[in-house]
């Protein structure tokens, strides 16, 4: 299990009307590599940070909102809360 550290999301849900635009981008500034997620009949990616996974991105197709970002969701570790 690789460890957490501040400032590594623990996992992002994109919803974006550009996924190859996504991709590179998140690429380029946060070096996140993106790849297939390999479902079936549906394009969902995965990003890796640091071999971590850390996120996921989706098409998101609704008409009045061409992109949709959810996150970062943090969640506390038993260090957080003392135990």
């Amino acid at each position: 299990m690789t460890r957490s550290f501040h400032g590594l999301p623990c996992w992002f849900e994109l919803g974006t009307s550009d996924l190859d635009a996504a991709s590179t981008f998140y690429g380029r500034v946060l070096g996140w590599d993106v790849g297939d997620s390999g479902m079936p009949g549906f394009d969902y990616r995965l990003a890796k940070a640091r071999g971590a996974m850390v996120a996921g991105m989706m098409p998101m197709r609704m008409v009045d909102r061409p992109s949709d970002h959810l996150g970062p969701l943090g969640l506390p570790t038993t260090a957080d809360v003392g135990l």
